[in-house]
């Protein structure tokens, strides 16, 4: 992220936004949506396309259809769209404001209808993992899970770990917040490839680059300013790379995730207070969260 550009407050009472490291070693692409609700960007890591948005969803509801129209047109503007025509997984998270153990709401039949369209997953579902709760009233004492991440079938083989936080190191101004960790690539262990797999890559590599092509228009193009053929360039060079990861599928490898030692906030300028923080914050959750 642009360290000259200013972070612009939303509508005070909610919504949503994305941010990532300028450090990571992949390109991001903001992808411009009309809608308010949702902000999408496009991960290229090294080939595999990965479609992350981030969503803030109105309150559920049995019977307002304006509320429901709301929530609906979220979706549709995003999968109506040809946003999902060339990507390998999509990924989202955000704020639903409704939690799917109330089969009765409009919004959870809706949510439920579009996975099953859309081929995707909650990842609250997954057998491996188990979730409480994201939100505790303040008023009712009740709690419920209304902050998700969904993610398309292909992808939830590749979830290392799915976990809601609910003690003081967490600095979002809601009760809770969510964290998943997801492995989009293999780490290749080329040190531990036997001499008979090495040469089973380059076999197999050699096999897949000879059905790489490009036109030869382009390579005689002599224009140095030439933005007519730019676009056969990358998606050659796209062709390679993904030549490169499917050759290696014989190479021992090793999932490898984004993964932080630390969680996000705590900075040298607020870690000394940090401790007192969690003791407050555990003392106050175990009577009860009073006000």
């Amino acid at each position: 992220m642009n360290d000259n550009c200013l972070l612009v407050g939303g509508r005070g009472y909610g919504g949503c936004a994305i941010l990532w490291r300028s450090s990571f070693s992949c390109t991001v692409e903001a992808v411009v949506v009309v809608n308010n609700r949702v902000h999408i960007v496009l991960i290229n890591i090294h080939g595999t396309r990965l479609l992350l948005y981030c969503v803030y969803m109105s309150c559920d509801t049995r019977y307002d259809s304006d509320n429901i129209d709301i929530n609906n047109s979220v979706f549709n503007d995003i999968f109506d769209s040809n946003l999902f025509n060339n990507v390998d997984h999509i990924l989202n998270g955000g704020d639903f404001n409704t939690d799917l153990s109330r089969a009765q709401s409009a919004h959870t039949v809706s949510r439920n209808q579009m996975c099953a369209r859309e081929f995707m997953k909650y990842a609250q579902n997954l057998s491996r993992f188990s979730t409480d709760y994201t939100y505790a009233s303040k008023s009712y004492f009740s709690r419920s899970c209304i902050d998700h991440f969904v993610l398309s079938e292909g992808l939830c083989d590749s979830v290392e770990s799915y976990s809601i936080l609910h003690d003081g190191d967490n600095l979002s101004d809601s009760v809770t917040h969510n964290t998943l960790d997801v492995s989009v690539i293999d780490k290749l262990l080329w040190d531990k490839a036997t001499t008979s797999q090495l040469l089973k890559y380059q076999n197999n590599l050699d096999q897949l680059l000879c059905k790489c092509d490009i036109p030869d228009h382009v390579l005689q193009c002599d224009d140095v300013f030439c933005n007519v053929h730019p676009h056969f360039i990358q998606e050659y060079h796209e062709n390679i790379v993904k030549a490169c990861l499917q050759a290696s599928s014989c190479i021992p490898s090793s999932k490898s995730g984004v993964h932080t030692k630390g969680r996000p906030g705590w900075t040298e300028f607020v870690s000394k207070n940090k401790e007192k923080a969690v003791f407050w914050h555990k003392l106050w959750k175990d009577n009860g969260s009073p006000h």
